[in-house]
């Protein structure tokens, strides 16, 4: 079964992040790009924040650095590169969709491997705060209630 509009696939057709319209019941009727993807930007996992007013994105070809867009496409928070160098990954919203917690890379010379730290944004501030552990982290959750992050070592 085909989306309207995507029968007959050509040049035109762009990498990016599409929605596809589920409330009209299946198949499906609409979709629409939300957001093109160009040399800056590469995709990776899409997280839905709670509220479905945010999407966070992690991963990619040519950066590793997480990023939140808005559902018209704008780009509502970024990591600052300049202390986060090697990007990160694993992107988990906290139940009131403002803060997320992700695992950051970083580069270790002593042991010329990578640590990581683990990161909260904050979309309505603009903020990132990390959080410096003694082992690496992977794959942290917010708990449902806000008052807890889980993690793997």
């Amino acid at each position: 079964m085909s989306i309207a509009g995507w029968d007959q696939w050509d040049e035109n057709i762009r990498d990016g992040i599409y929605l596809i319209n589920m409330s009209s019941g299946f198949p499906p009727r609409e979709s629409k790009l939300l957001f093109e993807t160009d040399e800056t930007y590469g995709l990776g996992n899409l997280v839905w924040a709670p509220n479905g007013r945010y999407i966070g994105i992690t991963g990619g070809t040519n950066t590793n650095n997480p990023y939140v867009i808005s559902l018209d496409g704008k780009i509502v928070w970024e990591p600052p590169s300049e202390i986060y160098p090697l990007g990160g990954d694993m992107i988990s919203w906290s139940s009131d969709s403002t803060r997320f917690v992700y695992t950051a890379f970083t580069d270790n010379t002593t042991t010329e491997n990578f640590d990581t730290q683990l990161v909260i944004g904050d979309v309505s501030k603009g903020t990132a705060h990390s959080i410096d552990l003694p082992m690496k982290a992977f794959f942290p959750y917010w708990s449902a209630d806000g008052e807890w992050i889980i993690f793997l070592t």
